[in-house]
């Protein structure tokens, strides 16, 4: 479907304004509606179902609700090019609708490709287009421009052909267009102006000083290596964190002998794993540009739990035993970290607090409860079936890994399935690029957040069951630091504080 007819089929045309450039084309005015009936978020399930029962139909009352939708996307999309010479803001959505028209028409929702990620680059060349050719006198149908440039070739192939100057109608039916499109490509074609390589260049002053072909640079054969160091620099930013690590575990292995050590491998595992879990939740957060300080004392607070509902308390002036196995009492404090996560999140999009100041509230409010139920002791565990295969040890190739640290590996991965692979990952690295426009494109960022800060409650508390593991113990101070160094794990593995970029 020709994307200019079905913007007039939407939109309503509109008069060119008074002082505008001559020739410029008319583009459909925007639809004009009461502020009442500003369109509400719509959720990526709404707009999926009307986009395959647009495919299915093609019902143009379908299409009128989906560019409805889409309305506010278009805009910012527009407004990104900002007030370009000759044309204004208004002009550009024009164009954007033009683009959204036809994206939504050539839309296969079989294909399983999300809609925005479609929409987003047809409107965008859409918008790029009306600026890119410049040599027109007048603005006219690219698909028209299009056939008058493509003409000439028809015609010399033709004429080879043919031993003779093809016909209007010859040429017509080699480009498979009626006979009315050719001339009006010919008329066409007399009004398109080339530059000349001759021309002359002008300085400031107005003085002419070289042709446009004396100005054209030669290649260069130094810009090959340019991109090259280029490449280099985007490699090294990826991997410089791994470089770093290996050449300080290369320097330790050389200079101490004590790190060689089965002992000292096996301690710095069982750190690295506890922390490793805890940043890997963390990394969530800050990649939609946010920050939770609430992992230290999370990991102290499940900890404190799991301990306390395997080996009891003293609280209430007495001896409290709960009975029951050491996975279930795991399994609670695991729950508990999730949805205490998840609250902060509610409270975060709820309220539309800063989630600095939330997470720090909940840090202080279970240190606090820590602390209180531990009476500033540890509570001292004897491990059941499930502690022991916690911490237990794998041979693997004569080395004796650590079951905390294979747990992690295991996390990681599934992790990495979900950022890279999933429709929860785009939308958290889209959160943290632009949350705007990810609101605008449909996505219940709200909902996303919540999420994402219930899998760093979650993570964090099994940080801290394998702490508590460890040590066999559940205290208060478990989690100590564990805040500024899982941000600084984090940052070190290449997620901008900023968000969107990153994992």
């Amino acid at each position: 479907m020709n994307s200019i007819s079905s913007a007039s089929a939407v939109l309503p045309a509109r008069a060119p304004r008074d002082g505008s450039r001559a020739g410029s084309r008319a583009l459909p005015r925007t639809p004009r509606r009461k502020a009442s009936a500003s369109p509400a978020h719509p959720s990526a399930d709404e707009v999926n179902a009307l986009l395959k029962e647009y495919a299915e139909t093609r019902d143009p009352r379908l299409r009128d609700r989906l560019v409805f939708m889409h309305e506010r996307m278009v805009r910012y999309l527009a407004s990104r090019f900002g007030h370009a010479a000759g044309t204004t803001i208004e002009d550009l959505v024009q164009v954007g609708y033009i683009g959204l028209i036809s994206a939504i028409d050539r839309y296969d929702p079989s294909k399983g490709v999300n809609f925005v990620t479609y929409a987003v680059p047809t409107i965008l060349g859409e918008i790029k287009r009306y600026f890119h050719d410049q040599t027109w006198g007048l603005k006219a149908p690219r698909r028209l421009r299009e056939l008058g440039l493509s003409l000439r070739r028809i015609r010399e192939e033709l004429e080879q052909r043919l031993g003779r100057p093809p016909t209007i109608a010859e040429m017509a039916h080699y480009a498979n267009v009626s006979e009315e499109r050719p001339l009006q490509a010919m008329d066409l074609d007399r009004i398109y102006q080339p530059a000349s390589l001759d021309a002359q260049l002008a300085d400031d002053s107005g003085a002419e000083k070289a042709t446009v072909w004396e100005a054209i640079g030669e290649e260069d054969p130094q810009m090959a290596r340019v991109e090259e160091k280029e490449a280099l620099r985007r490699a090294l930013a990826a991997t410089g964190p791994l470089l770093v690590l290996l050449l300080l575990i290369l320097i330790l292995w050389i200079l101490s002998p004590p790190f060689r050590s089965p002992t000292s491998l096996m301690l710095l595992a069982l750190e690295a794993a506890a922390i490793g879990v805890v940043a890997a939740g963390q990394t969530f957060v800050i990649l939609t540009g946010g920050i939770d300080l609430s992992v230290e004392a999370m990991v102290s607070f499940a900890g404190v739990t799991a301990a306390i509902l395997i080996a009891g308390t003293n609280i209430a002036g007495g001896q409290i035993a709960f009975g029951i196995a050491d996975w279930q009492a795991v399994l609670i404090a695991i729950t508990a970290g999730l949805a205490i996560g998840m609250f902060q999140g509610l409270i975060i999009t709820g309220m539309n607090m800063n989630p600095l100041i939330v997470t720090l509230g909940f840090r202080s409010m279970l240190l606090g409860v820590s602390l209180v139920w531990t009476r500033g002791a540890g509570i001292n565990i004897q491990k059941g079936p499930f502690l022991n295969f916690v911490t237990s040890t794998v041979d693997l190739f004569g080395l004796r890994v650590p079951m905390p640290f294979i747990i992690v590996l295991g996390i990681y991965f599934l992790l990495w399935i979900v950022l890279k692979h999933t429709k929860f990952g785009r939308y958290t690295y889209a959160i943290g690029g632009n949350e705007t426009a990810t609101r605008l494109s449909g996505i219940n960022v709200d909902r996303v957040k919540v999420f994402i800060y219930g899998i760093s409650g979650l993570l964090a508390a099994i940080g801290g069951i394998l702490v508590m593991a460890r040590l066999q113990s559940g205290a208060y101070q478990n989690g100590t630091n564990m805040t500024l160094i899982s941000v600084a794990a984090v940052v070190i593995g290449g997620t901008a504080l900023s968000g969107g970029v990153g994992g």
